[in-house]
Formats: structure tokens, sequence, C-alpha cells
């Protein structure tokens, strides 16, 4: 009898030990894969938001202020987020499909919003703004003065009503905003819109402030930029550690201070 007792004893034990076990290793199994979650970010050249330093590599491949901004997040939150290089129009297909999971520089509207989320609040402001050589900005006043000249815009991009919708304006799209200076020049576009953050950014870099400037007509709009991501990619856990880790940074004024040094103060010939 003694023996029996103590042999179920050692077995109650030995039961009670493999559970915690099993516990304990359930419980590493989950942080693990917590702590692995991996999305991935499709990245368009934008600078200074997204600049394309040309490495085939794909982390190594960016910089920038969206860059800086999702290492913090992914350091933050514990999600792994993978950047990819990926022409905005056709990241906008596959957000529909999940086959990518994140966009930054995004601006809301309702028929993005059918496929896309997005984090609680924006992480910065711009506004849209028309450009042209001199000559022709002193005589774009109003909006009706847009009408018969070929204006540059980016494919895919949304800007503000009633010129998203207008068929009579003569536009020319691009994949990409960097294109817009270069097709002004020579002289294929008259006139290009596009937002102020990133053109500012791009005339001063290239030494083009003064060649190009801001219309007399500009349409007061500000956009407001968003992280975007698929509703399709399943991802609603790892989007609310994001959503958590991006309400910290704005609080603390950690994104502003980091995009300040993407900027400084220049004369852009704005009237």
């Amino acid at each position: 009898m003694v023996d029996k007792a103590h042999d179920e004893r050692l077995m109650r034990r030995r039961v009670v030990h493999l559970l915690m076990t099993w516990i304990i290793l359930h419980a590493l199994f989950f942080e693990q894969a917590v702590a692995k979650a991996k999305l991935f970010a499709a990245m368009d050249d934008w600078p200074p938001f997204i600049i394309d330093t040309g490495s085939v590599s794909s982390d190594s491949g960016f910089d920038g202020i969206d860059k800086e901004l999702l290492q913090e997040l992914a350091a933050r939150s514990g999600v792994e987020i993978y950047l990819l290089r990926y022409p905005f129009a056709r990241a906008l297909q596959d957000l529909k499909t999940g086959r990518i999971d994140l966009i930054t520089g995004i601006a809301k509207t309702p028929e993005r919003e059918r496929f896309i989320g997005y984090l609680s609040q924006p992480y910065y402001h711009c506004s849209v703004a028309f450009y042209a050589l001199p000559a022709l900005a002193e005589r774009i006043r109003r909006y009706q003065d847009l009408e018969g000249v070929e204006i540059g815009y980016v494919r895919g991009s949304v800007y503000f009503e009633p010129f998203d919708s207008d068929r009579r304006l003569r536009k020319d799209p691009v994949l990409n905003e960097s294109q817009l200076p270069g097709k002004l020049l020579k002289g294929r576009d008259q006139v290009f819109i596009g937002s102020d953050c990133q053109v500012d950014y791009a005339l001063t870099q290239s030494g083009l402030v003064g060649r190009i400037i801001k219309t007399d007509y500009q349409p007061n709009q500000g956009v407001a930029l968003y992280i975007g991501y698929s509703k399709a990619a399943g991802i609603e856990n790892e989007i609310a550690r994001l959503d958590s880790a991006l309400t910290t940074l704005v609080a603390e004024g950690w994104i502003k201070r980091m995009a300040d040094s993407y900027f400084h103060p220049w004369a852009l010939g704005a009237k």
C-alpha cells in the first residue's frame, strides 16, 4: 500500500511537472511568435520622406523620415517591418489583396478606406501646391487659369476637389513625384501639382529654387499623412501595437524632432 501511494504521488508530480513545462514552453513560443511578427511596407522614392539610396539590399536601400519612423515603431512595438521598393500605384493595388501590408505617406479618401485601414492619427501634415516656371507662375492666379495647360501629377495620388475629378484639365501622369520638375524644365509639362513638403525639399536639393516656383494660385488644401495598412492582410494585432507606439512617439514630439532634421527654411519664390 505504501509503495502504491508513493507511486501515485510520483505520477501526480510528473503530470504536474509536464503540465508546467508545457505551459512555460507555450508561453515562450507565443512570446517569440509575437516578437517575430513580420510586416512588409511599400516604399517609393519620395524625399525627404522616402529617399531611395539605390542599394540592392532592402533596409539599407532607403533613408528618410518614413524609414526612421518605421524603424522606431518596429523597435518599440516588437513588430518586424521590412521595406520593399514598390511603385505607388501598384502598392495601392496590392494593398487590396494583402500582398503588401503597410504604406506610408498616404492620404485618406472614402475610396481607399474600402481596402486600407489607417493608424489612428497622422504623423505629418503637408499642403498641396502648384508649381511652374516664373513667367507662367504669376499668370496662374485662379483655378480657372489651369485650363489649357499641361499639368503633371502622380498617378494614383489624390489632391483636392474639383481637381481630382476635373476632366476639363489636361493632366499628364507620372509614376513618381521626383519626375515632375524634370518634365517641367523639358517643356513636357507647363505646371505640376505636388506636396509642398516633398517638392520644396527636392527643389532645394537639386538647386532649382527660383527656376521653379509656386504659382500665384494655391488651393490652400492641407494633406494629413498617415500610415495605412491592408484590411485584407489580417494583421489587426500588429496594427494595434504599432498604433500604440505611434501615439507615444507623437506625444513625445519624437517625430517632429526627427523630421525637422530634414527640413531647413528657404525662400521658394511663393507669393
